[in-house]
């Protein structure tokens, strides 16, 4: 998002309009979202309960379907890209809550909420700010050697033998 005045650049100008670029960092967002989801349905797999997939699947759909029926009559193409967001953002906890259950993986949840809760926290700055992209660069410089300083002062390290017991 800090480099969207550069990447407009190599967008048709037919999709360039003020109101079309909103939509971006909402979709952007989800799809983060949607990547962790991903990451998060393993546990299904693994335990042979891909009855869960679907089951979060058609909840997800059910999510997007009511929220496309309230939001575009009200908001537009906009309210799409919101219940695009808000399907995914519930899809990824839903599989969180159950995942706990039936094969827990230790996520370390605050550090991951924590470099989302950064990026966005940047992202606004550059937002309301109107930076340019000289400083954007600097914030996504800070977003690195905050990650680099955080995943460094882990104190957890796993040896060789711990992953194969």
């Amino acid at each position: 998002m800090l480099y969207l005045d550069a990447v407009k650049h190599f967008v048709g100008s037919s999709f360039q309009s003020a109101r079309g670029i909103e939509i971006v960092p909402i979709l952007l967002m989800a799809n983060l979202f949607l990547g962790i989801y991903y990451n998060l349905s393993v546990w299904y797999k693994l335990t042979e309960k891909t009855s869960y997939g679907a089951l979060l699947a058609i909840f997800g759909a059910l999510i997007t379907i009511i929220l496309n029926i309230i939001l575009i009559p009200r908001i537009g193409f906009i309210g799409s890209a919101w219940a695009t967001l808000i399907c995914y953002f519930s899809m990824m906890l839903a599989s969180l809550y159950i995942g706990r259950k039936h094969y827990p993986i230790p996520y370390d949840l605050k550090r991951v909420f924590s470099y989302i809760f950064l990026s966005f926290v940047l992202y606004k700055l550059s937002d309301l700010l109107n930076t340019t992209m000289l400083i954007n660069t600097v914030y996504l410089v800070v977003f690195v050697v905050m990650v680099i300083v955080l995943e460094k002062s882990k104190k957890e390290v796993i040896s060789e033998p711990e992953l194969f017991d």
